[in-house]
């Protein structure tokens, strides 16, 4: 008989059965493992069909000899604002079954439980093409997830970097796990989560940073042919994500006992490689194995989190301060990046960079912080490009990574004139203040500094007034950002001074800001009125060392408070320079900021005022 024609005859024998009885599992999970060496946890069907919001377990058995050939899980997920997101998995044919189709049977019927939903996959090389050609999973990542397989004796764990602690994730609090992990994962699945770390024969940890915040998270899963496979490892950073692993291994009996630790990563992750070096002392193999395929939309994770960092090294956050500064004096302190990437509620710094030259050519930044109601708002800043490779696009792709963050979320920038229609047409920034932020400028040895008004005190900042500073802080821009402002208005090259009535109420403060290009910034500068301003900025400058050697003193305000230009004047005599330079755009709406307040923004990076 033709081989179509027998594995036609063959088809007939086969019964799809969905959510099957246990003993047919058994068999497969048996199968899988030696021909394929997919190895699970037992009972891990359990932990799907309990906390997931929908599972199929789909199967085909021949009726002939009642034995299971074929298989396919279905997984029903939702995306943060609601929608169903499908994942496939376990797509298997026993050796004898394969080439007669029946693999067809269950993955057709999965796919008639989907519908016309999104779905995604993991997909080796020889597979891909068929999932894009016969089910539309044609939007695929452009790059692989790498397999890497250790061998646990040739571990030698070395000594943590001490500056997290390593918890038990009920210890750390499942809610900052959950916190941490809508950062990475556009999925809500804090039940699948707490369900699949909590498991028997799993050991999970979480990083915890000196605030209480988690960092980083991870489990390894203890699995059949006495295997070891950490899933999943994520961390703000690559020393994050090493003493994360690090402690998940320490609390494994026995660990040179287990035959292999394998796990995947993404191949653009290049953090992961030197921790498995370090770990195993060059003893380990690797190779890619899957491509990450979806039907409708390629979901946006930041896969620089993923078993490493979230964004690149601080190294390149100093190059990228050094060109901004040389070429568009954008006004930087030394220790900004630590103070973004540590203090906003999340942080993503990409950069572009000339494999050929390793020379770098683009960058954006991006923060996510929360209005007062606990709404997300994205920020962003240092949308850059060295000026011998502009007009190439560099920069398109590398904002378009950023915005796939954002999603549908509110975000806002500030946006140079020439730059304003091409963040409104191409990426929704429509939402335009209806005035323009200024930029004065004043020679320092032109201030002169006017007599106090003698109606407030204005003081270093104590501890008994963070409560007042924060109340004003949240009054004006409408943003919760409590620990940012506290590492902001104290952290080095910076002098804050802040403004107290006579009734003992905080009306006002401010900071000068030591930056690149030998400048002094005031920013911000929040006061009640004008004569709390120059009060603020009067003293201030006067704690400026040597105030007449620096190069130029600046300010950044709003067209709309015109006392700004009167407190200027009377600082300089009336020889500042001003002209318009930024206007403040959203995607969804405009936050109401009490402008009459600010008399210097607070910058214009990852800030809303």
């Amino acid at each position: 008989m033709p081989p179509n024609l027998e594995a036609n005859e063959k088809l007939k024998s086969v019964k799809v059965i969905v959510n099957p009885e246990r003993k047919y599992m058994v068999q497969l999970e048996q199968s899988f493992a030696n021909t394929e060496r997919w190895n699970i946890r037992p009972d891990e069907f359990k932990v799907w069909k309990s906390s997931y919001d929908g599972h199929w377990m789909i199967i085909g058995v021949d009726e002939e000899t009642d034995q299971p050939v074929c298989c396919v899980s279905l997984a029903r997920e939702r995306l943060q604002n609601g929608d169903p997101l499908f994942s496939i998995g376990y797509f298997y044919c026993v050796p004898t079954w394969r080439g007669t189709g029946c693999g067809n049977l269950v993955f057709d019927t999965a796919m008639g439980y989907i519908g016309e939903n999104d779905a995604y996959l993991f997909a080796v090389e020889k597979m891909s093409p068929w999932y894009a050609k016969r089910h539309g999973f044609d939007k695929i990542l452009p790059f692989w997830h790498i397999t890497v397989d250790i061998l646990p004796k040739d571990i030698v764990l070395p000594d943590p970097c001490g500056k997290y602690q390593i918890k038990n994730c009920e210890e750390a609090g499942w809610d900052k796990v959950h916190a941490y992990d809508s950062t990475i994962c556009c999925i809500e699945r804090r039940k699948y989560l707490e369900t699949t770390m909590a498991w028997p024969s799993t050991v999970s940890k979480a990083a915890v940073n000196h605030e209480g915040k988690v960092v980083g998270f991870g489990s390894i899963r203890i699995i059949s042919q006495n295997e070891l496979y950490p899933c999943l490892i994520y961390g703000e950073s690559a020393e994050v994500a090493k003493d994360v692993l690090i402690g998940m291994l320490s609390a494994i009996d026995n660990l040179e006992s287990y035959s292999m630790l394998s796990f995947l990563f993404p191949e653009t992750n290049k953090e992961v490689l030197p921790i498995v070096e370090e770990l195993t002392k060059g003893h380990f193999e690797y190779h890619p194995l899957y491509r990450n395929q979806y039907r409708k939309a390629i979901r946006p994770v930041p896969w620089e989190k993923v078993f490493a960092n979230d964004e690149p090294s601080p190294k390149y956050f100093e190059i990228v301060k050094d060109w901004i500064a040389k070429t568009e004096n954008w006004l930087v302190r030394p220790k900004e990046f630590h103070l973004w990437s540590e203090k906003l509620d999340s942080y993503w710094l990409y950069i572009g960079i000339d494999e050929e030259t390793e020379e770098f050519v683009c960058s954006v930044a991006l923060g996510l912080q929360h209005t007062l109601e606990g709404e997300p708002i994205y920020t962003f800043g240092f949308f850059y490009c060295v000026p011998n490779r502009r007009g190439c696009g560099y920069g398109k792709p590398l904002f378009k990574l950023a915005m796939d963050r954002v999603g549908q979320d509110n975000a806002s920038l500030y946006a140079v004139d020439e730059m304003s229609p091409w963040y409104a047409k191409n990426h929704g920034f429509e939402k335009k203040q209806s005035f323009w932020h200024m930029w004065a400028k004043v020679r320092p040895q032109n201030i002169v500094l006017p007599e106090l008004s003698g109606d407030y005190e204005i003081k270093e900042i104590e501890e008994s007034h963070w409560p007042g500073i924060h109340s004003y802080d949240r009054e004006i821009s409408q943003i919760e950002r409590k620990s940012y402002m506290e590492a902001s208005l104290t952290v080095e090259d910076t002098i804050t001074r802040v403004a107290i009535d006579r009734t003992r109420k905080i009306v006002g403060f401010a900071s000068i800001r030591f930056v690149s290009g030998n400048q002094i910034h005031a920013s911000p500068v929040y006061a009640d009125d004008e004569k709390i301003a120059l009060d603020l900025l009067t003293v201030l400058l006067s704690q400026v060392p040597n105030l007449a050697s620096y190069s130029n003193f600046g300010v950044l305000y709003p067209e709309t408070n015109h006392s700004v230009q009167r407190v200027l004047e009377k600082l300089s005599l009336n020889r500042q320079e001003v002209h318009p330079i930024y206007r403040n755009q959203y995607r969804t709406q405009i936050l109401p900021v009490l402008w009459d307040k600010v008399y210097g923004n607070d910058k214009t990076t990852h800030s809303i005022t």
